[in-house]
């Protein structure tokens, strides 16, 4: 009969500290990417509110013939509420009145017959970096030309609004 010597395998304690010292230099490595995906996906997720909000209000237009009267920031207009909520609840809009918006400041509609109609962000708080980010995603990627532009409805709202114009 033959006999195995038999023997234990283990972990020695340097081979532990090496391993736990590349998980953290990975750790430590990958955390920016992680950091600017984060960034990325709450951008994404504020462009993806003003679509939804944009084939809300185009919906009401092409049923009603108008656009809805102004409402103030994180007011949903009077006339898609009640029996009108169905614009809003078909588009996936339950964040309309929330605070903040992922950017700072409150969802509004402004229309004024003589500035025209806007989706908009009243107040915003990110910095201009971040803004440019949504507008990249948006539009062109400047804040003062195309259709997401800043400071353009200064008429109700202040010179940091950043629209939509329908």
């Amino acid at each position: 009969m033959l006999f195995f010597e038999s023997q234990c395998t283990a972990f020695t304690l340097v081979e532990v500290v090496l391993v736990a010292a590349l998980i953290g230099i990975l750790a430590v490595a990958l955390a920016p990417s992680i950091a600017r995906g984060m960034r990325y996906r709450t951008t994404r997720d504020v462009a993806q509110k003003f679509q939804q909000a944009v084939l809300a209000f185009e919906e009401y237009y092409s049923d009603k013939g108008k656009w809805p009267n102004n409402a103030g920031p994180g007011v949903i207009p009077s006339e898609m509420t009640g029996a009108n909520a169905y614009y809003f609840a078909a588009n996936g809009i339950d964040w309309w009145e929330e605070n903040p918006t992922g950017i700072g400041g409150r969802w509004d509609w402004d229309n004024y017959s003589h500035l025209g109609a806007y989706i908009s962000i009243a107040n915003p708080t990110a910095e201009d970096e971040k803004l440019l980010a949504l507008d990249r995603i948006l539009d062109d990627g400047s804040l003062t030309s195309g259709k997401f532009q800043k400071g353009v409805n200064t008429y109700y709202a202040n010179d940091y609004s950043f629209i939509i114009d329908l």
